[in-house]
């Protein structure tokens, strides 16, 4: 059980390994959002390791993926758990956004796939997805383009902002991995009377 004192503890030790084990085992846990979703953002934002703090990010943006899971299959919460869980989510949403732009694309994958399962604050998410879909780092561009795609669908009819941009890929990439029947789906799910 996550105590602020061993979890502060532990993320932020110096060996980046012990960070990273940290935040991975705090995002599986999924107990005391209140807790663990601040220090989670913390590590998420951390850039202290150089590049060895790359897998700490990626660990942290899960975690918080993990979390925004339960807000996406809420079955087995309370009313009072989903409301504290969505209150710290809606406090993610900024680190997240900004993880979207992360130089590695595991991270930014998992930020896209977080605020697709929350599926919380789309006036201020999707317009980031939108810009995640020409992902800066080439290395990662199919599989961050992949996550905000269906992050996109999560919002429904709340993405519709995202329809040019969605429709543009889906005729340009007809049987790519994130074009074609892939994009027409989300589509669906956001515009359904629209036509790729």
């Amino acid at each position: 059980f996550p105590t602020r004192r061993s979890s502060d503890l532990c993320l932020r030790d110096k060996d980046s390994r012990v960070a990273t084990a940290a935040a991975y085992s705090l995002g599986r846990w999924l107990l005391e959002p209140k807790l663990v979703i601040p220090a989670l953002l913390t590590c998420l934002s951390s850039r202290t390791n150089g590049s060895e703090d790359a897998a700490m990010r990626d660990s942290a943006a899960d975690g918080l993926r993990d979390f925004a899971g339960l807000l996406h299959d809420p079955s087995a919460r309370s009313k009072s758990e989903l409301d504290d869980l969505r209150h710290a989510m809606s406090n993610a949403v900024p680190a997240l956004v900004k993880a979207l732009d992360d130089e590695d694309w595991r991270v930014a994958r998992d930020a896209a796939t977080a605020l697709g399962a929350a599926a919380i604050e789309p006036d201020i998410v999707v317009p980031a997805l939108v810009k995640s879909l020409d992902y800066p780092h080439p290395h990662g561009l199919g599989d961050v383009r992949h996550e905000a795609i269906n992050a996109l669908g999560n919002f429904g009819e709340a993405a519709q902002s995202a329809v040019p941009a969605l429709t543009k890929i889906a005729q340009s990439d007809p049987g790519g991995y994130v074009g074609g029947g892939f994009a027409v789906t989300v589509l669906k799910k956001i515009a359904p009377a629209t036509k790729p």
